[in-house]
């Protein structure tokens, strides 16, 4: 019965935010000819089910703190019981909560240099002496040609750089700007 009244109350909960979020939209989507000031309206209504949240959270506040008690119990039991067991599933938890961003942080950081290991023709920019890093990813079909690049530059300080530009931008587009 604890699981049931435990999954009604957070429905209730879920329930209250969603109605309140609906009928905030509602209210505020009213056309401008009925309705002169809609964000007023939209913040009105968010107020109302944040109020309609609170007397919830309100009446429901006992039964989760029973909840929360007899489970703290009910954990502590089990780690007097066994607690090599317990303090391996602890860490169990605890390493299974990290896998996914473990596998993203994996890809965020070798994706770049997998792309280089698939197209291994793809040490220069095409047209250019310009290497590219291997935190650049490489993608197909897409070609770099002499038209299309577009140089950056602070021509203040351009007389400093002219001589790192020069080696890897093709004839002509030095006068250009210089």
């Amino acid at each position: 019965m604890s699981q049931i009244k435990r999954f009604s109350v957070f429905a209730l909960e879920l329930a209250v935010v969603l109605i309140g979020l609906l009928i905030s939209i509602v209210f505020a989507s009213i056309p401008k000819q009925q309705n002169k000031f809609p964000f007023l309206a939209f913040v009105t209504g968010l107020a109302l089910t944040y109020l309609a949240l609170s007397l919830v959270l309100q009446r429901t506040r006992n039964y989760k703190l029973q909840y929360r008690a007899s489970s703290f119990e009910r954990k502590r039991q089990k780690r007097k019981r066994n607690p090599v067991r317990f303090l391996f599933q602890q860490r169990m938890r605890r390493i299974l909560l990290w896998i996914p961003s473990a596998i993203a942080a994996f890809a965020l950081f070798f994706f770049p240099l997998a792309t280089h290991l698939t197209y291994p023709s793809s040490q220069y920019v095409e047209g250019f002496h310009l290497p590219l890093p291997f935190t650049f990813a490489v993608l197909p079909g897409y070609q770099f040609q002499a038209s299309s690049v577009v140089v950056f530059a602070d021509t203040s300080t351009i007389g400093r750089h002219l001589s790192l530009l020069s080696g890897f931008l093709p004839a002509g587009v030095l006068q250009l700007i210089a």
